[in-house]
């Protein structure tokens, strides 16, 4: 029940990272998930899923826009 997990507590899990990197708003989320039984997918929790954030680049720690040092 990988919808359970992420729903019900990925909120939790991710939001220190979110905070302590600094994110903001990815730019592309995907979420594929597998089903072992197609004629039923419309009506159950897939077994599994593997959800992928992309994030802008950002700014590293000292860094300053414009610094092409990095």
């Amino acid at each position: 029940m990988a919808a359970i997990g992420i729903c019900g507590m990925g909120c939790h899990i991710l939001d220190p990272a979110f905070w302590v990197l600094k994110l903001g708003q990815p730019t592309r989320v995907e979420a594929p998930t597998t089903h072992y039984q197609p004629e039923v997918a419309s009506e159950t929790y897939p077994r599994a899923a593997i959800i992928r954030y992309d994030f802008p680049a950002r700014m590293g720690p000292g860094e300053s826009e414009g610094d092409e040092s990095a």
